[in-house]
């Protein structure tokens, strides 16, 4: 099996750890050994774990890149500037030693989403992040040791459903609020007058069945919402949250279902 795996978390995890776990000693290359150990650690355990017969790592492009930052200044902008001291020693051994990749003015996962969707959706995606749980396929979960084999009717759930909520994580709002005919038609409570968290915005779509139904509830929430800047706002939000799922000279973005 074809193996497409995230390696921002499996970087960061690692870069993490393995300088706590020597804080304080001042033995910088010991900290480096135990990072770069939990790396090799880690993506040995994911191509054992899912009986890889090939396999592709990719690394996020610097966030002031990505073409989410070029249209959505505030992207990600929530995040602390300051990064692990062997964050790059953990990425440049991924570069080195395992051939990862970085996919210019993309992320991570982006990248392994059009990776899993050439080959129609046949290969397995190891990754920890719920946004790939959009995207059709195995998708195995390295940390909890779980797999999810994603349905092309759950992916684009999960997708509308991180329309609704958005996502703190990457400082993506998602809609503010829920406007009193979203609340009365699908017997909201008052708390989604201050916010659509994830109870609401899977209530909302309940009762959809396909794509068509999901987006045409979605944009009517929106609607009720933010008036005449409803498709602004949805078009802006969508793009936000849908994984890349083609590349042709540039990110193929999302367009609404037909």
């Amino acid at each position: 099996m074809k193996v497409f795996i995230d390696g921002d978390t499996i970087a960061y995890a690692a870069a993490v750890s393995g300088y706590k776990s020597v804080d304080g000693t001042d033995d910088a290359v010991m900290a480096m050994r135990v990072t770069l150990g939990r790396v090799k650690k880690s993506l040995e355990h994911i191509l054992e774990a899912t009986q890889a017969s090939e396999y592709k790592i990719y690394l996020s492009d610097d966030t002031v890149n990505t073409f989410r930052k070029a249209f959505y200044s505030e992207y990600k902008s929530n995040r602390p500037r300051d990064k692990p001291p062997l964050l790059e020693a953990a990425r440049d051994y991924m570069r080195g030693a395992w051939n990862a990749q970085v996919w210019p003015g993309l992320e991570a996962d982006d990248a392994v989403a059009i990776e899993q969707t050439r080959v129609q959706h046949t290969g397995c995606i190891a990754a920890i992040d719920k946004d790939l749980l959009q995207v059709p396929g195995l998708v195995y979960n390295w940390r909890t040791g779980t797999s999810v084999l994603v349905t092309h009717e759950s992916g684009a759930r999960a997708l509308y459903v991180q329309s609704l909520m958005g996502d703190k994580t990457d400082n993506i709002p998602g809609l503010s609020y829920c406007g009193e005919f979203t609340i009365t038609r699908h017997s909201l409570t008052s708390h989604a007058k201050r916010g659509c968290g994830e109870v609401s915005a899977r209530r909302i779509l309940s009762s959809c069945v396909t794509p068509v139904d999901m987006y045409s509830t979605v944009r009517e929430a929106y609607e009720d919402t933010y008036g005449e800047d409803a498709r602004y706002k949805l078009v802006e939000q969508m793009n936000l949250v849908y994984l890349i799922r083609e590349f042709n000279g540039g990110p193929v973005l999302w367009t609404p279902p037909q």
